[in-house]
């Protein structure tokens, strides 16, 4: 199903995983510039490690969508490997799981599962 989704509409996935990046790169880095006693910042806290991986992928991830930058990151094996195949795939899956949740909980209230 995400091998479906990731071939047939590339171009799609590639500005989705990108929107989620900057989503989550710009709610970190507000979520360390806000007081320390607002909703906000225990909402999205978190460690200083992760905050700067995080604003470092956002530009690499826009390197990479728009296959541009040093010849190391655009190799085939490495650009491939990054962006298709793990950003792809992670950006999929991550939101289905809780759907796929949702509904087999749903099923399983409904009684759908009791005879197996």
């Amino acid at each position: 199903m995400v091998t479906q989704i990731t071939r047939g509409a590339p171009n799609v996935v590639a500005i989705y995983c990108l929107l989620l990046i900057l989503v989550g790169a710009t709610a970190s880095v507000a979520g360390a510039r806000q007081d320390r006693e607002s909703e906000w910042r225990r909402r999205y806290r978190t460690s200083p490690v992760l905050l700067m991986l995080r604003v470092l992928g956002l530009p690499l991830a826009v390197l990479f969508a728009l296959r541009t930058g040093p010849r190391v990151l655009q190799q085939e094996s490495v650009a491939s490997l990054i962006w298709q195949t793990l950003t792809f795939s992670v950006g999929v899956i991550i939101p289905m799981a809780p759907l796929l949740a949702a509904l087999t909980a749903g099923l399983t209230a409904l009684g759908v599962f009791d005879g197996l």
